[in-house]
């Protein structure tokens, strides 16, 4: 269980410096600066470097990963999240959609993938 705790966390911080580099990407496309080209570098190779010290995952966990995070920021929409959050606790997210898709990331997604861990992940 914690084995799987903690790859369910590496997989988090890693999807995180996905989005953030995608983030900066748009950032830049839109804003028409190369500074947030170098926001998008950073975090691009620290995804470089360290699914590099982590590629012995099983292609099941890989699949279920890009389902993960394809249904999260979906879920991540104006429509989904800001109206819930709003209609059960009456505060107004202002938050873009990077952020909440991070969030949603680095919560649902951590404990959904430590079940899959714990079901498809090798055992060390």
């Amino acid at each position: 269980m914690g084995s799987a705790f903690i790859k369910a966390i590496k997989w988090a911080v890693l999807f995180v410096f996905v989005i953030g580099g995608i983030y900066g990407l748009v950032t830049a496309s839109e804003q028409s600066d190369i500074k947030p080209v170098m926001i998008s570098v950073l975090c691009f190779g620290s995804v470089y470097m360290m699914f590099k010290s982590w590629s012995d995952l099983p292609g099941k966990v890989m699949i279920a990963s890009a389902v993960v995070v394809v249904i999260l920021a979906f879920f991540a929409q104006d429509q989904y999240v800001p109206y819930w959050v709003y209609r059960y606790t009456g505060e107004n997210l202002q938050w873009g959609f990077y952020q909440i898709w991070a969030a949603l990331v680095a919560s649902i997604g951590t404990l959904v993938m430590v079940i899959v861990f714990l079901k498809f992940g090798d055992d060390d």
